[in-house]
C-alpha cells in the first residue's frame, strides 16, 4: 500500500505526462497549484484492465524473419530486383487481440480530460479534429473548451493494433530497403528534382532523422519508401525506370494499405508522392486520381483544411499542414482540369491561412518557393474559372462574363509575376518558369476553346478567343521543344502529358486551314510537339495511347494530301486502333517507341520566341473571316476558309 502510495499521480498530471508530488504534497500537488485549475487535482486511478486474448504461439522451430528472407535470397543491401520473389513472404507478430475496453473509454478520455485546452499536440498525442458546429463532438468539446476558436486537439496515441489492418499480415518485402548507398542516391535525386517544386517533405528534418540512425526516432518508412519512388523517377531511364518505381511503389502501397503508419499527415505526403508513378492504364481506382483523393479524405479528415493557429499544434506542424494543403490543392485542380471531374476541395469550405515564406524555412536551399506560391495562385483563379464556365446550370451569359473575369485575373496574374518566372523573348526559361507557363497555357486553351456545337446553348463565340488558344499553343510547343533539348523533360509531373495533349488538339484544328502558310506553320509546331510528346510518352506510359492517337491523324492527313488510299491496316490487340504496318501498334504493346535523333540547335519559331524576330503568326486583323468559323474546326473535318496572314505578333 505504501509502495502504491508513493507511485500515485493526480489525474491531470497523469495526462500531462509530468512527474506529481501528490504522494509527498497531497492535494492539489505543486504542479497543480501553480495551474489555472487546482480544484482540479484528484487522484488518478488506474483502471483494471482484462487479459488479452490469446493468440497463437509461433512454434519454437518455425524460422526466424531474417532465415526466411535469406531462404528467398532477399537481405537489407539487396537491390529493388531482387525483392520479387520474397512477396510471399509475411512477417509475423504475436500482437494481443482486440480489448474492448480500451477502445470504449476513447470518446470519454478526450471529452473529459482536463487538459484538452492546454495539452501540446506534439509527438506522443494524437490530433483530433473535432470537425464544424454541425459536429456532435464539437458541441461536446464546446461545453469544456474555454478556447472557443480551436477546433483541433490532442488525445491519447492509439495502440497500432486498433488502427492498423491485419499487421501480423504484412509481407517482408514492404519492410525491405535496398544498400544505403542507393537510398541516399534516391534521396539526392529527390530533394534536388522533385522536392524543390513540389515540398512535400521537410528535407533538413527528415534527413536529420536519417542521418542520426535512431531507433527510438527512425523516418517514416511509409514516406521513405514513398519518395524512393519520386526520386528513381528522375535517375533512372528506360525501361528500368519503371521496373524500379514498381518495385517502391509496391512497398509503400502495401504500407499504406495495412495503415503501417500512425501518423495521418505523413500519410497524406506519401499519397502525394505515389502520383509520380503510373501502374497501369486505370485513371478511376487508380493512379493520381486515386492517391490524390485519398491524401484529400484524410487531410480533411485531419482538419488540415482548417486555420491550425488557435490549436496548441505545434508549429512545425503548423507550417507542414499548410504548405501540403496548399500543395494538395493544386493537385486536385490539375487532375479536375485533365479528367473534367469535379473538385474535391473547395475553398468555401477552408479558412486555412496562405502560404507564408517562412513555410519552406525547412524544405532545402534548393526550394523554388516563389513558384510554389504562384502556381498556387494560378490555379486559385484557374478552380473558380472553370467553376463558373462550366456549371452545369450556367446560362450563356454568366459563361461569357466569368470567361472576362478570368481573363482579367490572369493577366493581372502573369503581370505581377517575379522576374524570373516571367516569360521573356530573349531568354531561355529554366525549368520552374516553364512548368508555370504550361499550367498558363494549358489553362487558357481550356477556357477559351469552343463547346461542342450541341452544347454551344447560343454561347457567344468571341474573336480573341481564336488568338488566345493559338497563340498559347504555340507556347506549349516552344517550352516543351526547348525542354526536351535541355533533356529537363523527365522532371516534369504527369500532367504534363495533358497539357502537350490540348495543344495537339489545337494544333491539329489550325492544320486544317485552307492558307498554305498557316497551315506549314501549323504543321512544324505540330510534328515538333508530337516529338516532345514522344519522349514524354518513354517517361510517363500514358502518353502511349495519346502518340498513337495523333500518329494516326497525321498519317491519315498526309495519304489525304497524297492522294493515296490508306493500305490494309493491322488492329492493335492491346487498343483497338489500327496501324498500317503494325510497327506502332507493336511499339505500344511493349512500351518502347524509339524516338528519332533530336536536331542541334533552335528551330525558326523558338528563335523568333525568344530572340529578337517577331513571329510570322495570325493577329487580330487577320483572322476575321478565321474566328467566325474557328468553333466548328473541332467537331468537323472541313477547311476554314482562306486567311492571309498579315502583320507579325509577338507572342
Amino acid at each position: 500500500m505504501q509502495a502504491s502510495r508513493r507511485r500515485a499521480a493526480c489525474a491531470p498530471c497523469h495526462w500531462r505526462k509530468v512527474k506529481c508530488d501528490l504522494a509527498a504534497s497531497g492535494t492539489p500537488c505543486s504542479n497543480c497549484r501553480k495551474g489555472p485549475a487546482p480544484d482540479e487535482c484528484r487522484t488518478h486511478i488506474k483502471r483494471k484492465r482484462q487479459g488479452a486474448r490469446a493468440v497463437a504461439i509461433v512454434p519454437a522451430n518455425r524460422p526466424s524473419t531474417q532465415e526466411t528472407l535469406q531462404n528467398h535470397g532477399v537481405s537489407a543491401a539487396n537491390p529493388p530486383a531482387a525483392v520479387h520473389a520474397a512477396q510471399s513472404a509475411v512477417v509475423h507478430s504475436a500482437l494481443p487481440g482486440l480489448n474492448k475496453d480500451d477502445c470504449k473509454t476513447l470518446l470519454v478520455e478526450f471529452v473529459e480530460q482536463p487538459a484538452i485546452d492546454t495539452r501540446a499536440i506534439d509527438k506522443d498525442a494524437r490530433v483530433t479534429y473535432i470537425g464544424t458546429g454541425l459536429s456532435n463532438l464539437n458541441f461536446l468539446v464546446r461545453h469544456r473548451s474555454s478556447t472557443s476558436d480551436a477546433c483541433h486537439h490532442a488525445s491519447n496515441r492509439i495502440a497500432r493494433q486498433h488502427t492498423s489492418y491485419e499487421p501480423e499480415r504484412l509481407p517482408a518485402e514492404a519492410l525491405q530497403l535496398p544498400e544505403k548507398t542507393l537510398v541516399d542516391r534516391l534521396l539526392e535525386m529527390y530533394f534536388g528534382h522533385v522536392n524543390a517544386y513540389f515540398p512535400v517533405v521537410d528535407e533538413r528534418r527528415f534527413m536529420a532523422q536519417y542521418d542520426a540512425k535512431d531507433p527510438q526516432n527512425p523516418p517514416s518508412l511509409v514516406l521513405l519508401q514513398a519518395m524512393l519512388v519520386a526520386g528513381a523517377h528522375v535517375f533512372y531511364v528506360g525501361d528500368e525506370r519503371q521496373a524500379i518505381k514498381a518495385t517502391f511503389f509496391r512497398r509503400a502501397k502495401m504500407l499504406v494499405d495495412a495503415r503501417f503508419e500512425r501518423n495521418r499527415d505523413i500519410v497524406v505526403q506519401a499519397c502525394l508522392l505515389l502520383t509520380w508513378h503510373t501502374d497501369g492504364v486505370e485513371d478511376v481506382a487508380a493512379n493520381a486520381w486515386l492517391w490524390v483523393h485519398m491524401a484529400a479524405t484524410i487531410a480533411l479528415g485531419l482538419g488540415m483544411h482548417r486555420d491550425a493557429e488557435p490549436s496548441r499544434l505545434v508549429e512545425h506542424n503548423k507550417r507542414m499542414w499548410r504548405r501540403v494543403f496548399w500543395l494538395l490543392y493544386t493537385y486536385d485542380i490539375s487532375l479536375s482540369l485533365q479528367h473534367g471531374r469535379p473538385q474535391v476541395i473547395r475553398l468555401k469550405d477552408c479558412d486555412v491561412a496562405e502560404l507564408r515564406c517562412t513555410d519552406f524555412d525547412e524544405c532545402g536551399e534548393n526550394t523554388a518557393t516563389d513558384f510554389v506560391v504562384q502556381r498556387t495562385n494560378l490555379m486559385r483563379i484557374l478552380s473558380e474559372a472553370v467553376r463558373a464556365r462550366f456549371a452545369l446550370r450556367s446560362t450563356p451569359e454568366s459563361r461569357i462574363q466569368s470567361l472576362r473575369n478570368a481573363d482579367e485575373r490572369l493577366a493581372l496574374w502573369t503581370q505581377q509575376l517575379p522576374d524570373e518566372l516571367k516569360l521573356r523573348p530573349t531568354i531561355t526559361l529554366g525549368l520552374q518558369a516553364s512548368m508555370l507557363h504550361l499550367a498558363y497555357n494549358s489553362g487558357l486553351m481550356l477556357l477559351h476553346r469552343p463547346r461542342p456545337p450541341a452544347e454551344a446553348n447560343g454561347d457567344e463565340m468571341r474573336r480573341e478567343d481564336a488568338d488566345i488558344c493559338s497563340a498559347a499553343a504555340a507556347h506549349v510547343q516552344s517550352l516543351l521543344e526547348s525542354l526536351r533539348e535541355q533533356d529537363m523533360l523527365k522532371y516534369l509531373p504527369s500532367n504534363s502529358v495533358h497539357v502537350c495533349f490540348t495543344a495537339l488538339i489545337q494544333l491539329n484544328v489550325e492544320l486544317r486551314l485552307a492558307n498554305p502558310i498557316l497551315a506549314t506553320a501549323a504543321e512544324h509546331r505540330f510534328g515538333s510537339l508530337l516529338e516532345s510528346l514522344r519522349h514524354l510518352s518513354a517517361i510517363w506510359p500514358q502518353a502511349l495511347p495519346i502518340v498513337y492517337y495523333f500518329e494516326r491523324i497525321a498519317k491519315h492527313r498526309k495519304d489525304e494530301a497524297s492522294g493515296q488510299h490508306a493500305a490494309p491496316q493491322q488492329q492493335c490487340p492491346e487498343t483497338g486502333y489500327n496501324d498500317s504496318n503494325g510497327t506502332v501498334a507493336q511499339q505500344y504493346e511493349t512500351g518502347n517507341i524509339e524516338h528519332a535523333s533530336l536536331e542541334n540547335g533552335l528551330d525558326t519559331d523558338w528563335q523568333q520566341l525568344f530572340g529578337n524576330e517577331p513571329f510570322d503568326f495570325v493577329t487580330d486583323n487577320a483572322v476575321t473571316q478565321y474566328w467566325q468559323t474557328w468553333p466548328a474546326h473541332y467537331w468537323d473535318g472541313s477547311p476554314a476558309e482562306s486567311v492571309s496572314p498579315s502583320t507579325n505578333i509577338m507572342l
